[in-house]
């Protein structure tokens, strides 16, 4: 079973434990699925991350997706709640969806922020920079991330979140609807961060 469970992992993406008991039926305890889970944790295979009371969980290493990781991958994106909240939205108060994370991956990728762990996340040198540069008012290098709904991957949360919402608003690249939903006026936001 832990193959199969690095295998569903291999989405890429972070699953309640819930969501991995669907894709072991000949499983029926969640506390068996637990139990593993904290072994691969023990092994630095996967990585848990406590967000709104519920434990997600996801591989500590970028892998390529198995079989079994595609179809999760595929049951995530069908999610009708997902779909309609995929793009852009408002999450508390910053950012959420596709532009959410795709701005955390810009920051990450361009080594904007350190992430130890997913409690553990930083803006660095070259972040602080870019910050500053652009929302002159935050000052904390701390960097709060959630595990967005609809995608299943972290993006900016608190503060600096709230602030690059915003930022974003203010500068016309996005504009807020009476809904939840994001309306996307520029799509070169979805390269801030680069």
């Amino acid at each position: 079973m832990k193959d199969d469970i690095i295998s569903i992992l291999s989405c890429n993406q972070f699953l309640t434990e819930k969501e991995i008991q669907k894709f072991l039926p000949s499983v029926s305890s969640k506390k068996e699925i637990q139990e593993i889970l904290l072994q691969l944790q023990s092994e630095d295979k996967v990585a848990k991350y406590n967000f709104s009371n519920r434990n997600y969980w996801i591989s500590a290493r970028g892998v390529h997706p198995s079989s079994l990781g595609t179809q999760v991958q595929k049951y995530l994106s069908n999610r009708k709640i997902a779909q309609k909240l995929h793009l852009a939205r408002t999450c508390y108060h910053h950012l959420g969806g596709k532009l959410a994370v795709q701005i955390f991956t810009n920051f990450y990728n361009s080594n904007k922020i350190s992430l130890t762990n997913f409690t553990n996340c930083k803006l660095t040198d070259s972040g602080i920079k870019f910050i500053s540069s652009v929302l002159p008012k935050t000052n904390s290098q701390k960097v709060k991330i959630d595990v967005d709904f609809s995608e299943r991957k972290p993006h900016i949360a608190g503060v600096l979140g709230k602030n690059i919402m915003n930022y974003l608003i203010e500068t016309n690249q996005i504009s807020l609807t009476s809904t939840r939903l994001v309306e996307i006026n520029n799509q070169e936001v979805f390269n801030f961060g680069r």
